[in-house]
């Protein structure tokens, strides 16, 4: 407590210093929840402030997008519909099987534009031991994959050549690799080499 004042001081001077922009002031009909008794109601009265606050914020977005936004009808944006990016056209003439990982891959072996897709389901044609608990996956279409790392789970041994896989980019990146006659949750982290 003996401490309150300098620190409040010297944290008033650092912000003026450093040139932040003082914070927005607080909706009077925000603080005005404040003063309701039952918990219930007040909740209630934070949450309609807060959406009220959204659709203003969403709003005022969706306003400065729309003057910045060139004309509909204008000659540019008639030939940036019209005129494929190469990127794109590369992109459209790989069946989506086959760009599926390639981020993996080194940079000689990649596409041009890599798709985004989430699932790639095949067959197993091989599976072969290359180390402890380490394993290398080739699929039907020609796909090598290798496990990432070794965790001494031994759930590979388990696939089959010939078994249905499906391989899951997960929300960070990584791919699981996993045969569904085996369940959802005995899945390898993977990585394409091929």
């Amino acid at each position: 407590m003996k401490y309150t004042l300098p620190v409040l001081a010297a944290a008033t001077c650092f912000a003026s210093l450093s040139g932040a922009a003082p914070p927005a002031p607080v909706p009077s009909a925000l603080l005005a929840c404040e003063q309701i008794q039952d918990s219930a109601e007040r909740v209630r009265c934070y949450d309609n402030q807060m959406e009220a606050l959204k659709k203003a914020a969403a709003r005022t977005s969706a306003t400065a997008r729309a003057a910045t936004a060139p004309p509909a009808g204008s000659a540019t944006t008639q030939a940036q519909a019209a005129a494929p990016s190469g990127s794109r056209a590369a992109a459209a003439t790989q069946p989506p099987a086959t760009k599926f990982g390639q981020e993996d891959l080194p940079a000689a072996q990649q596409a041009q534009a890599p798709e985004k897709d989430r699932y790639l389901f095949g067959t197993l044609s091989s599976v072969r031991i290359v180390g402890p608990s380490m394993y290398l996956f080739t699929l039907s279409n020609g796909q090598v994959w290798k496990q990432d790392i070794s965790t001494g789970d031994d759930t590979p041994r388990f696939f089959h050549t010939g078994d249905r896989v499906r391989i899951e980019k997960t929300t960070l990146g990584a791919y699981e690799f996993a045969v569904p006659r085996l369940g959802t949750k005995n899945w390898v982290l993977v990585t394409r080499v091929r």
